[in-house]
């Protein structure tokens, strides 16, 4: 078993923990700058999905199916902590609040839109969100607040974006995890 999965194992029930996750997004072809994405959040890990107060309420209204469904990626290797998909280990982490995203280029803090221009997208959440955002803009006020479903032309194609909100949970790669502090000690030392 891994020191970063030991690390989240022993993350109490019901306790969080700061974590600090680096990812180098993959550049525009002839791009030679580094870029560097750095999260921090607040996390906990080892949730029974199905036993969490916004889970059961989406399964009572409709939200989401009405009994547990198999995961639509890779295998559990360390329930509930840890899933492997092709050969790549990620990690299960349930955030508290919204996360700080910082940028990088060469080492040197950067905007996001100065980061965007080097990469392609970031992740599909993000890039839903983009999508969401465009499909509103075109709509009313009114109609922007009564849609479910939007569709949107966006770069020449029709997308259907559903309504989003934050993720309960994120699924990062083990490897991008560098810092796991709980209670001013660092669990990953």
């Amino acid at each position: 078993m891994s020191k970063k999965l030991n690390a989240i194992k022993s993350l109490k029930k019901s306790t969080f923990a700061s974590a600090r996750l680096l990812t180098e997004p993959k550049t525009l072809k002839g791009v030679t700058q580094h870029v560097t994405k750095m999260t921090l959040v607040v996390v906990n890990a080892g949730i029974e999905y199905n036993n969490q107060k916004s889970v059961i309420t989406k399964r009572s209204d409709g939200r989401l199916p009405s009994k547990p469904q198999p995961l639509p990626w890779g295998e559990w290797y360390a329930y509930p902590y840890g899933i492997i998909n092709k050969e790549t280990k990620y990690l299960r982490l349930y955030i508290k609040g919204r996360p700080r995203v910082l940028y990088f280029i060469d080492g040197k803090r950067s905007t996001k839109a100065e980061a965007q221009k080097l990469c392609r997208a970031f992740d599909s959440y993000e890039y839903k969100l983009t999508l969401a955002t465009v499909a509103k803009s075109i709509l009313t006020v009114s109609s922007a607040k009564k849609a479910k479903n939007i569709v949107a032309r966006f770069g020449g194609k029709f997308v259907k974006v559903v309504k989003l909100s934050k993720p309960d949970a994120i699924t990062p790669k083990e490897s991008s995890l560098v810092s796991l502090r709980q209670k001013g000690k660092e669990l990953l030392a």
